[in-house]
């Protein structure tokens, strides 16, 4: 290199380290004038329980933080949420904390998070609990500027004795039974059976979809649109809302036969669906991988190989099968597996979810 390409390569670095020093000084000095006019003692901040509860999952804790988005966007503050649990002795012991730092700007308030703790590290159902917001120095970690803490009513009506009767409590599906049967999403009969091993059936997929999308309002047809479904039938919404957002078009004979069962690959395509229905939408364990029994071309490839990347049905694989089984009829207990890790069980408005 000449000396002259030396210098004008130097000048160009240095010109660069003078803009990107003169971009870090404005966003700092955007950051300050943000901290300037924030007084984070007395910024209007709601902090709201919204579930405090105890089943096989274990501590469910769920709530809701008006006003964080502005403590957040000084890039000054770290808000924590504490949870703990009081006794004479000890006073508050603290046996959960967790850092209130998104990875992108939280568009609508309030802010909603929903967490399922360990049962082990808590006091117990019957514990007197705490549940704290803290606001901290983003670099001192032990100073405290300000908290507040809600002293919640725990739920335990599910916290011992198990409200589904034909469920294994130790097994692998039932957190995620539990989770689906608590949230209304899949329902139980009237003598609490559960039916883990029963056939999904289309009728199934769809009332699940539906109720997992918060049963959405429904323009009904006063007439269905489907020889074999009658607008008597109590699930005739969830119906509708399938055809008519696209889940479902029907058979080739014009029917719906809502009473077929739905194999691994047809349940991959409800779901496929419906996700599909806000683009660019991921689940949040979404890890592609392709299992090695389907090949393209396949009945169901794409949304196959979708719902096989989005969640680990087979539970007894640490991580995943390798193999989806694409044709084995799909059961009530993958079922709730599937919705689980879909995150359609839990706090809809939330973008973040730690179970």
């Amino acid at each position: 290199m000449s000396t002259f390409s030396s210098r004008r390569a130097l000048f160009k670095g240095a010109a660069a380290l003078t803009v990107a020093g003169a971009l870090g000084a404005h966003h700092a000095g955007e950051q300050s004038a943000q901290a300037a006019t924030l007084d984070v003692m007395t910024t209007p901040l709601t902090f709201k329980i919204t579930e405090a509860s105890f089943d096989i999952s274990g501590f469910n804790l769920s709530y809701e933080i008006t006003g964080l988005q502005a403590v957040l966007d000084t890039g000054l503050y770290t808000p924590y949420i504490e949870a703990g649990y009081y006794t004479k002795e000890k006073g508050f012991t603290q046996f959960y904390f967790f850092a209130l730092e998104p990875k992108k700007r939280i568009e609508n308030d309030p802010y909603v998070r929903h967490h399922v703790i360990s049962r082990e590290v808590t006091g117990g159902p019957k514990a007197d609990y705490g549940i704290r917001l803290s606001l901290r120095p983003r670099r001192e970690q032990y100073t405290i500027l300000r908290t507040i803490e809600v002293r919640p009513t725990i739920n335990t009506e599910f916290a011992w004795a198990p409200f589904i009767v034909d469920i294994d409590m130790d097994g692998e599906y039932a957190p995620d039974i539990y989770r689906s049967c608590k949230a209304k999403v899949l329902l139980l009969d009237k003598e609490r059976c559960f039916y883990p091993k029963r056939a999904v059936t289309r009728s199934d997929l769809m009332d699940a979809i539906y109720r997992g999308a918060r049963s959405p309002k429904v323009k009904l047809p006063a007439r269905s649109p489907f020889p074999d479904v009658s607008p008597k039938d109590e699930r005739y919404s969830a119906y509708i809302w399938a055809y008519q957002n696209g889940l479902t078009s029907g058979w080739s004979d014009g029917k719906m036969h809502p009473e077929a069962v739905a194999s691994r690959a047809t349940m991959a395509a409800f779901f496929y669906r419906y996700f599909m229905l806000t683009p660019g939408r991921r689940p949040s364990w979404f890890r592609p991988t392709t299992p090695q029994d389907m090949k393209p071309g396949a009945p169901f490839y794409t949304e196959s190989v979708w719902l096989h990347s989005s969640v680990n049905i087979d539970t007894s694989f640490h991580n995943k099968s390798k193999d989806f089984r694409p044709t084995k009829i799909a059961t009530r207990e993958e079922l709730a597996r599937v919705l689980s890790m879909l995150d359609m069980i839990d706090i809809p408005s939330s973008p973040y979810i730690d179970a």
